[in-house]
């Protein structure tokens, strides 16, 4: 299941990824939210969050359509057809049932 979260702080004071996410790190805003995947509930033997927001393959496609990003190699901004991909690509990559 695709979730949106935020870091959570440590004992130390150092920034970390919530235990409950399995696949962390992606399409981070500035809003300091960020993309990550989890088993879906019926395969979970630990607690999320009630709080979590959950999203959908399109909801992640409109996030990301929204960031600027741009490609590397030209220099250009990434049209909606390549964000689109590149989130397919994720999804297929990271997605878990």
């Amino acid at each position: 299941m695709i979730v949106e979260y935020k870091m959570n702080r440590s004992e130390n004071g150092y920034m970390i990824v919530p235990p409950w996410v399995e696949c962390p790190g992606f399409f981070q805003k500035d809003d300091h939210t960020y993309i990550g995947f989890v088993s879906s509930e019926a395969n979970r033997e630990f607690y999320v969050p009630d709080t979590v927001t959950y999203l959908t393959v399109e909801e992640l496609k409109t996030r990301v359509r929204a960031m600027s990003m741009v490609n590397p190699e030209t220099e250009s901004e990434l049209t909606d057809g390549e964000k689109d991909a590149m989130v397919d690509a994720v999804v297929a990559e990271n997605d878990l049932p």
